[in-house]
């Protein structure tokens, strides 16, 4: 029980005596610690938990903490790194031509942006020379050098006799772009140069025609009268010319003094379609229109002069002494008419009550009624749509003469009134026909201008076809008129009711309750049928 009593006495001691003192540092320095490390101060080994070696850098080595920089401060073309303390920077490249170097400023680490100089770019830190080279400088068209760098070489060459393409250094890179030469220069041996001056007939010869050119500018020999010549020629690199006169001899033809010929045509003959000139001494004579398609034709035989009248023929025009082709314009026209057309020969057609098939002379036919199921009657009309005749007629008579007439044929093969219909079978060499009566509405493009014009151009609003007879699924290769153009039945589907047709190359699928594109327009279309075919077909632009 004591213990204690002794334990709390001592504390009281020392608190009376208090703590021991550490004993002062030196903050002067630098100082070089037992272990080889500098140390700013006395203090700062102190704090290190290290012992002084003595006063003074340890050999070779800067204080601990103190700033460093490895490429001597400010040293742009020498990748360096700087440190103090934990801090650390290092020289880079902030694009291709400035370099961000750091150094120490005192003790402070710091950093200053500094450009490249010229000949010189940013790589790994540092300003280095280019790696490319330029024989002629750089981007200069009136010069041909070339740019090399460490892959490759690059000369410059013409593009074309107006545009060079020039080599030259980008930074460490050798390119080419396009440079159009100035005016007065072309491109030769890949520079610009100045055009020189260059004659086709060898200087002043008035007896050879000939082309003078400089840069852009030619000048041909021409003649200025029969008689007087514009010679054109080189001197001392320029464009000169001179008016010279024809010998007594001579005439001027085409830029050159020629002897006078006895007869000369210039289009080599009877031509009508060039425009010539016959020569004789000193008389010319030019063939010329006397209308829009007769024309005066004058040509040599046998040294004289001879002139024929002739005729420019379909399709041609006299224009300015000469037979040209005729030329066509588009006209713009609205139509709303209706239109019958017949086709070609059927050796079996099938016709119903009330329908109506083509004749020979563009009569028609027409089934009136069936009366019973042998005996049929018929009317025939005429092409202003007037009756011409009704006749009766039986399973297996034939005429040659119907109506009295001796250019329509019929045969009748078959006749059933059970469904109302009836069958009439004519021969292919015989006069019956698919006929389609069309009711049109919208606009046509027609060629005018001459006889020859005659193309025309259909743009429908709507069009309703009637069939005589009818169409049924047996009606392929049958050919009918759409938008103005002949169009072949591929097939026909009673099902599905629809038509499939060529029209220009392109096939075409019409059905009952659906479009279809044609041209720039889209048509609805509707059918009317029967058991028995489509006999009607609307196409009508939505």
């Amino acid at each position: 029980m004591q213990r204690p009593v002794i334990s709390f006495a001592i504390l009281g001691m020392l608190l009376l005596l208090g703590c021991p003192q550490q004993p002062e540092c030196s903050t002067a320095g630098p100082v070089c610690s037992v272990g080889g490390v500098t140390y700013e101060n006395e203090c700062a080994a102190v704090a290190a938990k290290v012992q002084v070696a003595h006063t003074g850098p340890c050999e070779g080595q800067p204080p601990a903490g103190a700033c460093t920089d490895s490429d001597s401060s400010h040293d742009i073309f020498t990748y360096g790194t700087c440190s103090m303390g934990e801090q650390s920077e290092e020289d880079a490249c902030a694009g291709a031509q400035n370099v961000e170097e750091c150094f120490c400023d005192g003790d402070v680490l710091a950093t200053e942006l500094y450009p490249c100089p010229e000949g010189f770019m940013c790589k790994g830190g540092a300003c280095k020379e280019f790696e490319c080279t330029d024989t002629d400088g750089g981007e200069k068209p009136l010069e041909a050098g070339t740019a090399t760098d460490a892959s490759r070489s690059i000369a410059d060459k013409c593009k074309d006799e107006a545009t060079v393409t020039e080599a030259y250094c980008d930074m460490d890179t050798a390119k080419a772009k396009e440079i159009g030469c100035p005016a007065g220069r072309h491109c030769a041996d890949g520079a610009c140069v100045e055009f020189g001056c260059t004659e086709t007939d060898d200087g002043n010869d008035p007896v050879e025609a000939g082309t003078t050119t400089k840069g852009d500018i030619s000048k041909d020999d021409v003649c200025l009268d029969p008689e007087t010549l514009r010679e054109y020629y080189c001197d001392d690199g320029a464009i000169a010319s001179a008016e010279v006169e024809c010998e007594d001899d001579g005439h001027c033809v085409d830029g050159a003094c020629v002897a006078l010929p006895d007869c000369l045509d210039s289009d080599g003959g009877k031509t009508k379609f060039t425009k010539g000139t016959v020569t004789a001494g000193r008389n010319s004579y030019e063939d010329e229109c006397i209308d829009d398609n007769t024309l005066t034709e004058y040509y040599c035989v046998a040294g004289e002069v001879n002139s024929n009248q002739l005729i420019c023929g379909y399709g041609y025009v006299c224009d300015e002494g000469a037979c040209v082709e005729a030329e066509c314009t588009m006209e713009e026209e609205d139509y709303d008419e209706e239109t019958d057309y017949i086709f070609r020969t059927s050796s079996s057609i099938i016709l119903y009550v009330g329908e109506t098939i083509g004749l020979e002379d563009q009569y028609t036919l027409k089934l009136d009624e069936v009366l019973n199921e042998s005996t049929i009657g018929i009317i025939v009309y005429e092409p202003d749509g007037d009756e011409e005749c009704g006749e009766e007629m039986e399973a297996g008579d034939s005429t040659t003469d119907l109506c009295g007439s001796t250019d329509i044929e019929l045969e009748i093969d078959e006749v059933s009134d059970g469904g109302s219909f009836m069958d009439i079978y004519a021969d292919l060499d015989t006069n019956v026909k698919w006929l389609q009566k069309i009711e049109g509405r919208g606009t046509r493009m027609v060629e005018t201008g001459d006889e020859s014009c005659t193309e025309v151009t259909v743009i429908p609003d709507r069009e309703y076809w009637w069939f005589y007879p009818r169409l049924e699924e047996t009606s392929e290769g049958r050919e009918i008129m759409m938008f103005g153009e002949k169009a072949e039945i591929l097939e026909v589907d009673l099902a599905d009711l629809q038509i499939k047709l060529e029209l220009d190359g392109e096939d075409y699928t019409l059905e009952h309750g659906d479009d279809f594109d044609y041209g720039d327009k889209t048509y609805d279309v509707e059918m009317e049928y029967d058991d028995a075919g489509i006999t009607k077909v609307e196409i009508n632009d939505q």
